[in-house]
């Protein structure tokens, strides 16, 4: 099954979400908003891991509870050429890098491959876009709701594909609560 830890948002903070998707989607010419449902921050992506690791991985999650929830806000919307992709920028604080740098030396010690590269928080909006006029200029357009949240509910979620273009399915496999 194809897994990965993420930060569950808070309702407001999807809600608001939702309202700078349904601006973006003003200026979209194709592209795929993200379901609300599967508005999330992704922590640590694992891919493909054999159900017999789920425990271990049960165990991590139990460990997480020892961290002070981070507290977030949206920095920016902008885009990430590289994926094709438009997100919304997390401002980050100690306790989210805190956190990532854990998952990543615990998962590699638990002999899961995690990629090394600079954590960059952040939520996907729109996959695969193409706007009618320069993101810069729509960038100037889209109102950022950016109240500070925390980021305390951290989830094991797998991913079910269904067919061509259909957004996938996250399933949340395990749950706990940040102090």
């Amino acid at each position: 099954m194809r897994l990965f830890i993420a930060i569950k948002l808070p309702e407001q903070v999807v809600n608001n979400l939702s309202k700078m998707q349904s601006q973006l989607e003003r200026y979209t010419v194709k592209g795929v908003m993200v379901p609300t449902d599967n508005l999330h921050i992704t922590l640590k992506f694992l891919g493909e891991v054999y159900s017999d690791k789920l425990y271990s991985l049960y165990s991590l999650m139990d460990e997480l509870t020892q961290f002070q929830a981070p507290t977030l806000s949206i920095q920016q919307i902008s885009t990430l050429k590289g994926a094709n992709i438009v997100c919304a920028k997390i401002k980050c604080d100690k306790n989210i890098i805190e956190l990532e740098h854990y998952l990543t030396d615990r998962l590699e010690k638990l002999d899961f491959t995690v990629e090394h590269r600079i954590y960059n928080p952040h939520i996907t909006l729109v996959r695969k876009y193409s706007f009618n006029m320069p993101y810069s200029e729509v960038g100037k357009n889209i109102p950022v709701f950016n109240k500070p949240f925390s980021g305390g509910e951290i989830v094991l979620y797998s991913t079910e594909f269904g067919p061509e273009g259909a957004p996938p399915t996250y399933t949340p496999l395990y749950t706990v609560q940040l102090q």
